[in-house]
């Protein structure tokens, strides 16, 4: 009595397979960047895989760990006391660049 099978394969499992049997035969795919596009053609030409291997993209350097530092905002709770003095009657009313304020 005759068993019979049926294997289902996905288009992952045949691009594992094709760089199975790629590595298999001598073509070394590691670190590689390995493209595989898979075809069917009419019946007598069947499944028709194109594979091309380049150079693995140099992926770009990760920047060194920076401390981030973070400056905490002036809160209300922080007060200010006022250095200033206070005006005079010769003073009061002119203004920073010596014009009269009242005048306008």
């Amino acid at each position: 009595m005759a068993l019979g099978m049926t294997v289902e394969l996905t288009q992952p499992d045949i691009e594992t397979a094709i760089k199975e049997h790629l590595n298999k035969n001598g073509v070394d795919t590691t670190g590689k960047h390995v493209d595989i596009s898979v075809t069917a053609g009419r019946k007598p030409g069947g499944l028709r895989a194109s594979v091309n291997i380049t150079a693995a993209p140099v992926a770009a350097e990760e920047p060194a760990n920076i401390e981030e530092v973070v400056e905490e905002p002036i809160g209300s709770e922080t007060t200010t006391e006022s250095t200033a003095e206070p005006e005079d009657a010769a003073t009061a009313g002119k203004a920073i660049f010596g014009n009269n304020a009242s005048a306008g």
